[in-house]
């Protein structure tokens, strides 16, 4: 250790242009390199849904989850499937291996989902094949949510008081890309004397 402090007190000069270089280089790096708010990050996991009006969660496993289950099984790159079965619709989630090609991942999904349309009701509607893109995804959702005292009439627009005015230049800071304001009222099975 003491060899090493006595170089550097002797190489003084070398040191300190080393030390510039590498201050310097680092600089040029920081400021060259690019910088993304919302970088395109490749997000494994495609979605497949295939909406049916009427269709309950028992026959919507049985007539859109395994069809397209037994097709999609033989995708190459796929780590897991779910599927889901619910009233109204059917869909699978897939996900694939973080090294997998996006454009013929998503070609392969395509064309198994045309084989698994087949066999599926002639009256479902035309499956919907999403892929996640980090981009289009939120950075922050914040809920308010609380007990409406008021089930009918108030307590959605308490809620919305507390969210603060639409109109308010919120969206106009340097750092914020969009803002997104919504209201929903969600019903839980409880007795209410009206």
């Amino acid at each position: 250790m003491i060899n090493i402090i006595d170089y550097i007190m002797a190489a003084r000069k070398t040191v300190v242009f080393l030390m510039v270089m590498l201050i310097t280089i680092g600089t040029v790096t920081y400021i060259t390199i690019p910088k993304d708010a919302e970088p395109d990050i490749d997000v494994p996991f495609i979605y497949v849904m295939v909406p049916h009006e009427g269709i309950s969660p028992e026959d919507s496993e049985r007539l859109l989850v395994k069809p397209m289950e037994v097709e999609m099984k033989s995708l190459e790159g796929l780590e897991e499937m779910s599927g889901i079965a619910g009233q109204n619709f059917g869909s699978v989630l897939l996900e694939f291996d973080i090294k997998f090609d996006k454009d013929k991942v998503l070609a392969d999904v395509r064309d198994k989902v045309d084989m698994a349309k087949s066999r599926f009701p002639t009256d479902a509607e035309e499956p919907i094949v999403v892929e996640f893109n980090m981009a289009e995804m939120p950075t922050l959702t914040v809920s308010l949510s609380g007990h409406d005292p008021e089930p009918i009439h108030s307590g959605i627009h308490y809620l919305k008081s507390l969210s603060g005015d639409p109109a308010e230049p919120v969206d106009e800071e340097e750092y914020i890309h969009e803002v997104e304001r919504e209201a929903r009222k969600y019903f839980c099975h409880e007795n209410f004397d009206v």
